[in-house]
């Protein structure tokens, strides 16, 4: 409701739009149901109305011949960037250490005999038989390389730790084990698909074969003892009993690979065998998600009605039936069921992206449009690994292993829409008779390539509404001054100079709309390679007439004149009512975070506080550091809203260590925003963020309920950042006054007088000094502020210098107790060589004395169990 107690109706968000229902020609039997549309769409991000997009398809350049499923091999990088995969040959397995660009053999096949496969499962050393199949490749959390081996029925299990030969574990002779696909698991170990015995299995991080919930096999039967005691009675070693792994369902016709989700759950990719070569499968393929032996959840086909168009071609498709070739998936942010799936079509010439929400009911899988195509695809695998997708590029021979590079999957912006779509809104009600509509305001984005025209009907009848012609209203103009909601930002994920052509508020003057009941028509559309997007919609009821409301009766006599008076009066009424609503609603300016950018140092000064201009722009280069931890189509990153509103806890602790050291997180920590957003996700969903409860509970700290307050949530973030056990760059190392070998500080009663002529006990240079550590690569604005910041919190009578992370405690310069800083740090990382600098990372200890999960000689003594 604005000041003049005119209402609207709002259509927003996904439910909003959903309600609504669209127009189709010519019009079907039966009509759509609200909520169904086929040439417009909703989207899942923004929650906005666009035309329906369509996926773009790669037009084949070999033929129509669907790649060889025996090619694909497997392959993993490690947490250093370093690749694997399995040879042509299946004989070798190769790698491409990080930071260069050619391929080598990583192992071979040695020449030997090893004993045959029996029932026992335990290292038997190295070498295989002759006969050595390879078939899946993983790396695990542990840093093992796990590769499986179908002739033998073992695993091959790779230190990548200590390096050497591995270790062949093989199954039970009795026990059928082909493996042919691998998938890390989240928490150590890997699961394993056994396609040709349509099996999969799970090892822990021990590489011990997970029984729970499997079926088990007598691979040794029970047997009474041959000798034994004589007149006693003879001892019965029990069965031997093995897990048979978790057999798939009959459902499952051709499984060929698995992924794994970080709730532990599996997802299986099955996958129609092709009767010959060129002959399209009969159906697309289908995605089983399994919990142990029992379903998670229900399968889903990787199909869908879908608007495609081939690349550079007219032709176009109803219905998108894919058949996949391998898989890989990638989680959102934290989630731990929500994430993108990649899809390779049964050629390899494109990826198809599907969006997966399981935490949904029905569980969410919506088609994305986005172009992935993948050229000299060399059809060993698709790997997810660091939040992104790669796969191998062979040009020329793609059997040739010394060639192959990685690469990771990149989208290409080539956005195909429908043309046309109509949209008609569900009944909006006046709540009087003969009422006069006042606006309609859209929050679009109309480009100029595309256009929305709005119809309406209106009658006092709602059953009667349906006969009433459509009137075609004015075009929208988009306003000069934004929203007429007081400061209300429609596009908040933008900054000024960065909103698109065409965004904003748009506006019309409801000309034809009289009667209770009101329906809208819009009609979208565009060229193909346009769209507009539509955010929210908003139709004002009833109009509140300046001339029937401040002007005499005589001006309202002529029906004509009358109307044209009003429609002139309505804009200074708009206008009016825009600057009325800013004063009553003036509260907001008073919120740093409600506050409009533009007011925010002057809200600054309220409390005495002075901004320098670089903190308007301080998080903008940040952006990439916090991408996917917000929630979508959230204000820009402003760091000037923190530092207001911790004003009071920056003047209560002025002059002191943590006050300096927190207004400089202020300044150069990045993650401020997301560490208070996780806080109030952890208040409601504590389950989900129980890794960070358990956090927050270890460094002395109350974790947050329900009921806790903004203030109270300003406080745990401040005592948070400044807790002593969280790693951080940001330091504030103070300086002591020492005198005869002992360190004291200001007002210590044990200390004599400071006039003493004895020059052992004369105060040192370092009394009343301390110095700011602060991190690497920071701008040349960045340092100037430190120094303004930490010269306006210290105490008047001290000094101080600034001092890079990693400047203390370096040969030459070091004083102990002086300049010696203990602790972790989080951001200091193992280095990964031609990426790391070396004042950012650390070598790893040699093997294996920082690997807490094995026995280590020289480290742990004899019977001692390793902590996990």
């Amino acid at each position: 409701m604005d000041v003049n107690g005119t209402r609207f109706h709002l259509i927003k968000g996904a439910d909003g739009w959903q309600r609504c229902s669209e127009e189709v020609q010519p019009p079907p039997p039966q009509p759509p149901a609200p909520g169904v549309f086929s040439k417009l769409h909703v989207e899942s991000d923004s929650e906005s109305l666009t035309l329906d997009p369509q996926l773009v398809l790669f037009v084949s350049t070999r033929g129509d011949v669907p790649l060889d499923l025996s090619v694909r091999r497997g392959a993993a990088v490690d947490r250093f960037g370093n690749w694997y995969w399995i040879a042509n040959d299946r004989k070798r397995i190769f790698w491409r250490p990080s930071g260069s660009k050619k391929s080598q053999v990583f192992w071979a096949q040695p020449h030997g005999r090893v004993r045959e496969p029996s029932d026992e499962f335990v290292p038997v050393g190295v070498g295989e038989p002759p006969g050595v199949e390879l078939g899946g490749l993983a790396v695990t959390t542990n840093h093992y390389l796990v590769v499986g081996d179908a002739m033998a029925g073992g695993l091959f299990i790779f230190d990548l730790h200590a390096g050497g030969a591995p270790l062949l574990l093989l199954f039970p002779g009795s026990v059928e084990f082909k493996p042919s696909d691998m998938a890390a698991a989240p928490r150590g170990g890997v699961w394993i698909l056994d396609a040709a015995n349509k099996t999969y299995w799970g090892l822990d991080r021990n590489f011990c074969v997970l029984s729970e919930g499997a079926a088990m096999s007598e691979i040794e039967p029970e047997e009474q003892e041959v000798f034994h005691v004589v007149g006693g009675v003879a001892t019965v070693r029990p069965a031997r009993l093995f897990p048979r792994g978790f057999k798939l369902p009959p459902e499952v016709e051709n499984p060929i690979a698995i992924e794994t989700l970080p709730d532990g759950t599996v997802l299986i990719l099955d996958s129609p065998a092709y009767t010959e070569p060129g002959v399209v499968p009969p159906k697309p393929s289908r995605v089983h998600r399994f919990r142990g032996a029992q379903q998670a959840s229900a399968s889903f086909e990787l199909s869908g009605s879908v608007h495609a168009v081939e690349e550079n071609s007219e032709t176009e498709h109803e219905r998108l039936e894919l058949v996949g070739y391998d898989f890989a998936f990638v989680r959102e942010g934290m989630e731990e069921e929500k994430g993108t799936l990649y899809v390779v079509e049964r050629e390899g010439n494109q990826a198809i992206a599907f969006r997966l929400d399981f935490n949904s009911s029905p569980n969410l899988v919506e088609i994305e449009t986005d172009f992935f195509p993948m050229h000299y695809f060399g059809s060993r695998a698709l790997v997810a690994a660091r939040g992104s997708v790669y796969y191998d590029v062979v040009s020329g021979d793609t059997s040739n292993d010394h060639a192959v590079r990685w690469t990771e999957l990149q989208g290409i912006d080539e956005q195909r829409y429908e043309t046309e779509g109509v949209l008609v809104s569900y009944n909006l009600d006046g709540k009087e008779r003969n009422c006069q509509w006042h606006r309609l305001f859209l929050d679009a984005c109309i480009p100029p390539d595309a256009k929305v025209e709005i119809y309406t009907r209106a009658h006092d009848d709602q059953t009667l509404l349906e006969s009433v012609e459509w009137q075609q209203e004015p075009g929208p103009y988009l306003r000069g001054a934004g929203a007429e909601v007081p400061f209300y930002d429609p596009f908040p994920q933008y900054d000024d100079d960065q909103v698109p052509e065409g965004a904003g508020t748009w506006e019309l003057l409801f000309q034809e709309a009289r009667g209770r009941y009101l329906q809208v028509r819009l009609v979208l559309s565009g060229n193909g390679r346009a769209t507009p997007k539509l955010h929210a919609l908003r139709a004002y009821y009833p109009r509140f007439s300046y001339p029937k409301n401040y002007l005499p009766g005589a001006y309202l006599g002529d029906p004509g004149s009358a109307s044209f008076l009003e429609r002139m009066l309505a804009n200074e009424e708009g206008f009016y009512a825009e600057t009325e609503g800013k004063i009553a609603d003036a509260s907001v300016l008073f919120d740093a975070r409600s506050a409009p950018p533009e007011t925010l140092d002057w809200l600054a000064s309220w409390v005495g506080i002075a901004l320098d201009p670089l903190w308007a722009d301080l998080q903008k280069r940040r952006e990439d550091s916090v991408k996917g931890q917000l929630p979508p189509r959230r204000k820009p990153l402003d760091r000037r809203r923190l530092f207001i509103r911790y004003a009071r806890k920056l003047y209560e602790r002025r002059g002191t260590a943590s006050g300096i050291r927190f207004a400089l997180m202020l300044l150069l920590d990045p993650c401020l925003e997301v560490t208070l957003y996780r806080l109030k996700r952890a208040a409601v969903r504590p389950v989900q963020f129980a890794g960070f409860i358990e956090e927050l509970t270890r460094y002395g700290l109350k974790p947050p309920t329900a009921v806790t307050s903004d203030v109270e949530f300003e406080d745990l973030l401040y005592d948070y950042v400044l807790s002593p056990q969280r790693p951080s760059k940001v330091r504030v190392v103070e300086r002591y006054r020492t005198r005869g070998g002992r360190r004291f500080q200001e007002g210590d009663a044990s200390v004599g007088d400071d006039s003493s002529t004895d020059t052992s006990n004369a105060p040192d240079a370092y009394a009343h000094q301390f110095s700011v550590l602060v991190p690497e690569e920071l701008t040349p604005e960045e340092e100037a502020m430190v120094a303004r910041v930490a010269e306006l919190e210290k105490p008047a009578h001290t000094q101080f210098d600034v001092r890079r992370y990693w400047d203390f405690f370096r040969v030459g310069e070091t004083r102990l107790g002086i300049d010696t800083v203990l602790g972790q740090e989080g951001q200091f990382v193992e280095m990964i060589i031609g990426q790391s600098y070396l004042a950012e990372g650390y070598l790893r200890p040699p093997h294996p004395f920082n690997v807490r999960e094995r026995l280590v000689s020289d480290r742990d003594t004899l019977g001692d169990a390793p902590s996990l």
